[in-house]
Parts: C-alpha cells; structure tokens; sequence
C-alpha cells in the first residue's frame, strides 16, 4: 500500500512540475497582457498598460510612444490614425489575439509607419481594428 501510495504521489507531483513550464513558452507580451481586448484599465494585466479605447473592442497597450525603447518588451512603437501608440510585435495573426474575441480581431501587419524614423527594420505590428 505504501508503494502504490508513494507512486501516485510520484506522478501527481510529475504533473505539476510538467504543467508549470508552460508559462516558458508564453511570449513576454501575452505575460503582461499587451494586444488584450478590454474595457477599462483595470482589464490590462500590467501597470502602466492602458486600454486604448481608439479601436474597437479596446487594446491594452501604451498611448503616446516616441520609438520602440518606450515600449513594453515584445512590442513596437506604431502610428496609427496619427497617433502613437506601443502595439505587440508579432510574425503570425494567432498570435494577435490570444486575448481578443473573435469580433474584435487584430491583424499581424506590416503594414504601418513605426513612430520613430530612425528605425529603418520591418517588423509586424498586431493592429486592432479601429471603431
């Protein structure tokens, strides 16, 4: 009985270790909760994240960025309606929208102006759709 005790307690712990190195794979925007959709601030996982109200659904990020330096890791500074605001990097659209809903989907996109001109390198941007 004791084996059969110690054994299950063996692989019960194996499941706990196994199931923590999950957050390793996790990219260091959707740690903070930058891209999220939401309605308030309080909805952004990080201090210092804000919910952008300008896009649809809400985007928890940074407003008025001057280059990348000023953003959170795994983000970029963008202009976007003439403004700028720090959107998450990205190479795929899933990534866009690990915590978004389906409504309020962002796109992977290279297609915008970084805020900073010296910044010559093309990157993908996560774009919220716009209200």
């Amino acid at each position: 009985m004791k084996k059969l005790l110690f054994i299950l307690a063996v692989v019960l712990l194996s499941f706990t270790f196994i199931s923590c190195g999950d957050d390793d794979n996790e990219n260091e925007s959707d740690k903070i909760g930058i891209a999220g959709e939401c309605k308030t601030d309080e909805d952004c996982k990080t201090e210092g994240l804000t919910c952008l109200l300008d896009f649809k659904g809400g985007y928890c990020g940074v407003a008025d960025c001057t280059k990348n330096e000023d953003c959170p890791e795994s983000s970029l500074c963008v202009t976007e309606n003439s403004k700028n605001f720090c959107f998450r990097s990205c190479t795929d659209k899933v990534e866009c929208n690990e915590n978004r809903s389906e409504d309020n989907e962002a796109n992977c996109s290279g297609s915008f102006d970084l805020a900073s001109q010296d910044d010559t390198t093309k990157l993908k941007a996560c774009i919220p759709p716009s209200n």
